[in-house]
């Protein structure tokens, strides 16, 4: 993928993570500024691009920016930071579940077990091994990201009810359920107002 493609994904991802956290912040945590917004972009990047930085990483280079709303200024700077350390990132496309819903469960079991994975780095690294009280909105962020599956107040809500940290087959299987009830709304991330960004 050259150079550019590479900006204007990234751009494009971070834009979607800007909405996304939008939705985040005034229906999870109920219009209250979310203190770690920086981690949660970078849990929806490493959800939906994959692991071409740790989240630890992306977080510090979002510091860095301090961009409200000039994403190509965070992506060049991300990019910099990238071909600085010799990385070439390959960023993956994102996931679509299965109809089937045995295939499903386990696709979103991965999901949430590389979600745990990054998570852990995550608080190891940028929160100094402190726990991050907003965990579950993590999860949620970095699922919507990988999957695009109902919104991230809804994941997060879901992911309350089993406590989702090392209970994967049974979060999987509760967001299934969920999302096939017919009265809950499910679908990807909806393209709201304009969201404040990073």
């Amino acid at each position: 993928m050259a150079d550019a493609m590479k900006e204007e994904k990234l751009i494009q991802t971070l834009k979607e993570a800007a909405d996304a956290h939008h939705e985040y912040e005034d229906g999870a945590l109920k219009g209250q500024l979310d203190t770690q917004a920086l981690g949660w972009y970078a849990g929806f990047v490493v959800g939906r691009l994959g692991d071409f930085a740790t989240p630890s990483a992306l977080t510090e280079w979002f510091h860095e920016t301090r961009v409200r709303g000039k994403f190509d200024i965070a992506a060049k700077n991300v990019l910099a930071h990238l071909e600085a350390n010799g990385a070439d990132p390959a960023f993956i496309a994102p996931q679509k579940l299965s109809a089937d819903k045995t295939v499903a469960t386990q696709q979103l079991v991965e999901v949430l077990k590389a979600a745990g994975d990054a998570h852990h780095e995550f608080e190891d690294n940028a929160l100094k091994g402190e726990v991050d009280t907003q965990a579950l909105g993590w999860y949620a962020g970095f699922v919507n990201g990988r999957l695009g599956i109902a919104t991230p107040t809804q994941l997060t809500e879901w992911f309350h009810e089993t406590r989702v940290r090392g209970k994967f087959e049974l979060a999987a299987q509760n967001v299934l359920n969920h999302l096939e009830a017919p009265a809950e709304t499910a679908t990807a991330t909806p393209k709201a107002k304009a969201a404040p960004s990073i």
